[in-house]
């Protein structure tokens, strides 16, 4: 399949700013940064608010074009050093992390525009962030984002459509701020690590395509039915 360009940022942010009760708790960030890859695609759970986030530009195989989004936050609910006052009895269900994600597909050519979202626990297997030697895996359910050497792996499926891209990295990711620390006030911990991918190319946009012409199905197999429909109407009139 022909590569296309994208203009597409994923931006990992690994701390937002938090400036409510008890926030000193929480880890504040300070630059520099210094970023250490890969092992900073990951979770950085010293710190209260992360995200991972994607948009691009790709075009199907007719030409269509087509905007897309996919975010994965993760946002510690559990005080620092609240795990000391948990039963004793261990349970898969408890966690420290709650994560939100959110995507959606923009069909510009029938100026269409779709979305979803999904909450979930970052326990019992139901949305977390793994990581090993070779990639770092940042998944709610179904949902995915894949960053292995240099590649990164988009995958979210809802009801109206689907996202399923593999993006490699054409430019060296560019590092926010000085050193990747952003000062977001004039308070030092008003501020994040922040660094992004300023251009990826699509390898695959499969899914795209298929969901492109499921969308023409259902106009068409539409499209038959009413003419079906007018029809038995008609003809029901002429036998009147």
């Amino acid at each position: 399949m022909k590569k296309q360009s994208l203009g597409a940022c994923p931006l990992v942010i690994f701390l937002a700013l938090c400036t409510v009760v008890h926030a000193a708790d929480y880890r504040n960030v300070t630059g520099p940064c210094d970023f250490v890859f890969p092992a900073d695609h990951g979770a950085h759970p010293d710190f209260r608010t992360e995200w991972w986030y994607y948009t691009g530009n790709v075009f199907a195989a007719s030409g269509n074009p087509f905007g897309f989004q996919l975010t994965f936050f993760r946002s510690q609910i559990a005080e620092p050093g609240s795990e000391r006052t948990w039963p004793k009895q261990p349970s898969a269900w408890r966690t420290k992390d709650l994560f939100l994600a959110h995507s959606a597909l923009s069909d510009l050519e029938r100026k269409r525009f779709y979305h979803d979202e999904r909450v979930a626990r970052g326990g019992a297997g139901l949305a977390g962030v793994t990581q090993d030697p070779k990639a770092t895996r940042i998944f709610m359910g179904d949902w995915s984002a894949v960053i292995d050497s240099g590649t990164h792996k988009l995958r979210a499926s809802a009801r109206d459509f689907a996202l399923d891209l593999s993006c490699k990295a054409v430019k060296p990711l560019a590092a926010h701020g000085t050193r990747g620390y952003s000062l977001k006030g004039k308070r030092p911990e008003s501020a994040s690590c922040y660094y992004s991918f300023t251009r990826l190319e699509a390898e695959e946009t499969a899914r795209l395509i298929k969901m492109e012409e499921e969308l023409q199905k259902k106009v068409i197999s539409q499209t038959e039915a009413i003419k079906r429909i007018s029809q038995a109407v008609r003809r029901s009139r002429a036998g009147l």
